[in-house]
């Protein structure tokens, strides 16, 4: 019953989905058009078009789990391809004369009809999971910090719709939010037993790893689903990429939508056009600062500095200088330090000492978004305190990035700032770089470290 509520909430979701579409697209982009066999059809394949990008972005995989910002992420971003592909078919065909103003407002609506939509689906959601009528009946396999860790992930975001029907283990007090129905031998009767339960999620420490194979059998025999939580699991992000070579699964700790190489592509192509016009439109900004900065104290203009970058690799940062002279490469900058000149005080202030990073984007060492990048010696100290430290340099290093946005910026917490970055290289958009720059530019320019 819960497997037939899910695929009959999906379904709705695309039919309301469609529905939405079909009534915006009628009420901005064609109305003025007679209502005939072409203008049917091209209302048809637009809409088909839709819920395909939809589709293609997993927005219907399981409408239970996507997070609300990753829901609206999914349609932002659909929405502005949709208004791209109707611009450009309007360019080519007579009949779709369409202005700039009408796409908008398609684009707009679709925008704030999807957001209803998906409170909506929530809501009816997590209702129908209190009720017991939606979710995947689960029988956990395990106790220890991990199984518990997704026990009460599940209980408390009931958008998962995982439901907890059998805990098998010996019970420990260590956990006491796990109490064990049976021990793992008594899973064949716990399945026989409840029919409601269609996946057995098995946690189990690699030492107890030889009684996989017979927990599968059990699992093959009575037809249900079976997921691992590996024991390697603290050493993983939240989505580690399985590779296969041959017959052998091969797992690396993160994957990212950078790893594609269209994606990357797409970034630098941005990268470029957008350093270029930093470059060339700021020009006169830079001659004056970099003036200022000569007559401020002796020494160069720029500052140039070794820092780690993708790969581990190093490459060479610029900045204009905001300190005097003097050897000061092993020690972090602070806003008290006398060498800080009056004119690197305000550089630093408002961040106006990062803009040749832009020849460093334009070179290609860097992105315009991305992890801050670090010097080598500080990057040694990091690798070996905090976990999962160089997933960082997976990426290209950037001028700003989620973390300098959510206020990690100088001396702030380093563990939080990996955290900010390991989310933005394993949930990269377009959209996502654009909403960085975007919050930098109205929010981030003022360092309150320099206040």
């Amino acid at each position: 019953m819960n497997r037939q509520n899910r695929r009959t909430l999906k379904v709705l979701r695309i039919l309301v989905d469609a529905g939405l579409f079909i009534g915006m697209a009628n009420f901005t982009v064609l109305p003025l058009l007679p209502v005939t066999l072409e203008h049917l059809t091209l209302l048809f394949s637009l809409s088909l078009f839709w819920i395909l990008l939809l589709a293609w972005q997993r927005i219907y995989s399981d409408t239970a789990v996507l997070k609300f910002t990753s829901h609206l992420s999914i349609v932002t971003g659909a929405s502005l391809i949709l208004g791209i592909v109707l611009l450009s078919i309007s360019s080519i065909w007579p009949l779709l004369n369409l202005d700039l103003g009408r796409i908008g407002l398609l684009v707009i609506g679709l925008v704030f009809g999807e957001t209803l939509i998906i409170l909506l689906t929530r809501t009816l959601t997590v209702s129908l999971v209190k009720t017991g009528r939606y979710g995947i009946g689960i029988a956990l396999v395990g106790v220890n910090a991990l199984t518990q860790e997704y026990a009460l992930t599940v209980q408390s975001n009931l958008r998962f719709g995982h439901l907890i029907r059998a805990i098998l283990g010996d019970a420990d007090e260590r956990y006491p939010e796990l109490q064990p129905n049976a021990p793992l031998s008594e899973l064949e009767n716990i399945l026989r037993e409840d029919p409601l339960i269609t996946q057995v999620i098995i946690g189990l420490p690699s030492s107890l790893y030889d009684q996989l194979p017979a927990l599968f059998d059990v699992c093959d025999r009575r037809g249900v689903r079976v997921s691992l939580i590996p024991d390697a699991q603290r050493y993983l992000s939240a989505r580690p990429a399985i590779d296969t070579i041959g017959n052998i699964a091969v797992m690396s700790p993160m994957q990212s939508p950078l790893d594609f190489i269209a994606r990357r592509a797409i970034k630098r192509a941005f990268d470029v056009v957008f350093s270029l016009l930093v470059l060339v439109l700021g020009a006169p900004v830079f001659i004056v600062i970099a003036l200022l900065v000569k007559l401020s104290s002796p020494g160069p203009v720029l500052f140039i500095q070794e820092r780690i970058g993708r790969y581990n690799r190093p490459f060479k940062l610029y900045k204009f200088r905001s300190m005097r002279v003097i050897d000061h490469e092993g020690e972090w900058s602070a806003k008290t330090e006398s060498r800080v000149t009056p004119m690197g005080h305000i550089l630093r202030k408002f961040s106006l000492d990062e803009l040749p990073q832009f020849m460093n984007v334009l070179i290609g060492d860097m992105s315009v978004v991305g992890p801050r990048p670090e010097r080598p010696q500080f990057v040694d100290r990091f690798s070996t305190e905090i976990p999962k430290y160089r997933l960082k340099h997976r990426v290209k290093p950037g001028i700003t990035g989620l973390a300098q946005i959510n206020g990690c910026r100088g001396d702030t917490s380093i563990p939080l700032r990996i955290q900010y970055d390991l989310t933005y290289i394993e949930s990269w958009s377009f959209l996502l770089d654009l909403t960085i720059i975007a919050r930098t530019v109205l929010l981030g320019f003022i360092n309150r470290s320099e206040s």
